[in-house]
């Protein structure tokens, strides 16, 4: 095929030609990482996904590793706790034996909330401990087994209850003060 254009017009079409093949090239190059922007993004919001997940659970496991080694420290303390409390009453009863006594003695309509206890030592090695017990029972007759039952028990002195803890018919609040030596 001849060519009759002039060089001039030649030299034109040939420069067009390049543009247009570098303008068709960067277009491609464009499309290109627009394409793989648009398949970055779903990975990117599962990798972060994932990363906050396991951030949680890193947190999670971490209060779990503390809440551990603070009932090993609590477990300890009131090992030590009951250790000193048996060694300090030689007499008769220890406070475990009492704390069992009472335990056995409750029934699953009697909750105790609370337990205060004192340790009174006289001079003649007479060694005394006085268990303030908190709590709820079911009803009026559940509370009153429950101190009949304590009252029978040949460890414990004596055990006192209040006649206004009596007062209601059913989830009836308590507060036993009961003595043992």
């Amino acid at each position: 095929m001849i060519n009759l254009l002039p060089e001039q017009y030649k030299l034109r079409f040939s420069t067009e030609y390049r543009w247009r093949v570098a303008i068709v090239i960067m277009v491609f190059i464009d499309a290109l990482i627009v394409i793989g922007m648009t398949l970055l993004v779903p990975v990117y919001l599962y990798s972060h996904a994932e990363a906050t997940t396991t951030a949680t659970q890193v947190e999670h496991t971490s209060q779990a590793s503390n809440l551990h080694d603070g009932l090993v420290a609590q477990t300890a303390t009131l090992s030590a706790t009951l250790k000193a409390l048996n060694d300090a009453s030689l007499s008769t009863i220890s406070f475990t034996k009492i704390m069992s006594i009472v335990s056995g003695d409750k029934t699953n309509a009697d909750r105790i909330t609370g337990i205060n206890y004192t340790i009174n030592t006289a001079p003649g090695k007479t060694t005394t401990i006085t268990l303030v017990l908190q709590g709820t029972a079911a009803t009026r007759n559940d509370l009153a087994n429950f101190v009949a039952t304590l009252k029978g028990e040949s460890r414990i002195t004596n055990v006192n209850i209040p006649i206004s803890d009596y007062a209601a018919d059913t989830d009836v609040p308590f507060n036993i003060t009961i003595t043992a030596s």
